[in-house]
C-alpha cells in the first residue's frame, strides 16, 4: 500500500490480534506490501478479521494451518 502509516497500524493490529505469534514484513515495493502472520486462529477466521479491520485490499498468497501470507495493497 502506498500509505506507510496504515500498513504499521495494520502490522501493529496483527500482534495485539488473539492467537497470533509473530507478524513480519517481508517486502514494501510499491503499493504492494507482503507481511506474514504465524497465528493459532484457523486461516479463514484470521484473514475475516483483517479484513473487517481495515480498508486495504488483502489477498492470500500462501496458506497453512499455522501460518498466512497476504499481499497487501
Amino acid at each position: 500500500a502506498s500509505d506507510e502509516r496504515l500498513i504499521d497500524d495494520l502490522v501493529l493490529s496483527l500482534r495485539k490480534a488473539k492467537g497470533v505469534q509473530n507478524v513480519i514484513v517481508r517486502d514494501k515495493n510499491g503499493e504492494k506490501t507482503i507481511i506474514e502472520v504465524e497465528s493459532a486462529q484457523k486461516p479463514h477466521v484470521l484473514i475475516k478479521a483483517l479484513r473487517d479491520k481495515t480498508d486495504l485490499g488483502i489477498f492470500v498468497e500462501k496458506i497453512s494451518n499455522s501460518s498466512v501470507e497476504l499481499n497487501v495493497s
